[in-house]
């Protein structure tokens, strides 16, 4: 994979990405009583899981299909919608909690990983990559 197609805004979004996928597996909120029970990202009544797993994925193909020549590259607009789908999952994120009940790690991560997620789209929206060179313009200096 060339990593010289893909920007450090793009490698942050991914990473963050990966980041909120895993946050998915741990705890999001519970009960802070002697025996409360807590419940993961996957467990919970809403669909807000299955959101955050597509943002996840939208975020981690650009730098997937960084490093393939066959594969076209993302747009600048499609960066803008990943900004503004980050944006709304990070609203959905904080109104996720219910009263009486108690955030875990995985809530935070979870929304740090949006966050990470929508930063780095910003950034790869400003970025320049290194242009793509054919064969042929690599042997001629050779």
């Amino acid at each position: 994979m060339d990593t010289s197609r893909v920007s450090q805004g793009q490698m942050i979004a991914a990473a963050s990405g990966v980041v909120l996928i895993i946050s998915l597996f741990l705890k999001w909120k519970g009960l802070d009583v002697p025996g409360g029970s807590s419940i993961s990202g996957w467990k919970s009544e809403d669909s807000l899981d299955i959101y955050l797993l597509i943002l996840g994925l939208i975020a981690i193909v650009p730098v997937a299909m960084g490093g393939n020549d066959d594969l076209p590259y993302l747009t600048t607009e499609s960066k803008v919608l990943t900004s503004v789908i980050g944006l709304v999952m990070m609203i959905f994120v904080l109104l996720f909690h219910g009263d009486g009940i108690s955030l875990k790690f995985g809530f935070w991560l979870g929304l740090l990983a949006t966050l990470g997620i929508v930063i780095g789209q910003f950034q790869a929206m400003n970025a320049r990559v290194a242009p793509r060179t054919s064969r042929r313009d690599d042997d001629r200096f050779e």
